[in-house]
């Protein structure tokens, strides 16, 4: 077990704290999580906002529509708990470096303020379901690692073809439909395997016992506990 990694989903939150916040952040730093995961949809004026949702609504922070409203407006909005969408730059500095950061692409126009808000020394791993963004991506900033996320039907054939198209390292996968035998079979791609959302400290093992590099969970702190 000791070869898996524990990503934060969104942060490590529940518990008082809001997903895709700096305090969820803080906690999964603190936790010794080995990666953070946080999603991210563009401002009307063009900035990398921390969110996963279109608008404001299930964070508590009302119906204000992320990609129709400028940043600053958005980043003032006080959400659940006091705290507030972050901008990605934001989380970044706070990252410094120490672990590595998945951001996903939940719109294809993300992909360039993603690229411009990058600096030297950010650890990143971009990653969407969305191949016309990961596309946008690739010509936006080349020298940065991809992954394709998928959430496939059970029985239903990996992506091989999408992950060369795009040029990604990386396969994030939904771990219920996912088999050792795929785990194998991308690692002789050259492919890490990732799997999301992981809950339960018997899906972890069952998945580090296939070969998988990572998983994505809510609360590493205390899957790390159970493990």
């Amino acid at each position: 077990m000791s070869g898996l990694a524990l990503w934060a989903h969104r942060g490590s939150h529940g518990r008082g704290l809001l997903e895709n916040t700096l305090p969820a952040f803080a906690r999964a730093l603190a936790e010794g999580a080995d990666g953070i995961e946080l999603d991210v949809r563009a401002s009307v004026d063009g900035e990398a906002l921390v969110i996963h949702d279109a608008d404001l609504a299930r964070v508590g922070g009302g119906a204000l529509a992320v990609e129709r409203t400028p940043w600053r407006k958005t980043t003032a909005r006080r959400l659940q708990g006091g705290a507030h969408v972050p901008r990605l730059r934001e989380v970044l500095d706070q990252v410094a470096g120490r672990i590595p950061v998945n951001v996903e692409l939940k719109t294809v126009g993300v992909a360039l303020p993603v690229a411009r808000a990058l600096r030297p020394g950010d650890r990143i791993v971009v990653s969407s379901f969305l191949d016309e963004a990961l596309a946008a991506f690739r010509g936006a900033a080349p020298g940065v690692d991809r992954a394709l996320l998928t959430e496939r039907t059970p029985g239903e054939a990996p992506p091989w073809a999408r992950l060369h198209a795009l040029g990604c390292r990386a396969w994030h996968a939904h771990h219920p439909t996912l088999t050792g035998s795929e785990v194998r079979a991308a690692a002789a791609r050259g492919l890490t395997v990732r799997a999301y959302t992981v809950a339960h400290a018997g899906d972890a093992r069952r998945l580090a016992a296939m070969g998988v590099a990572g998983v994505f969970v809510d609360e590493p702190g205390a899957l790390r506990q159970r493990l």
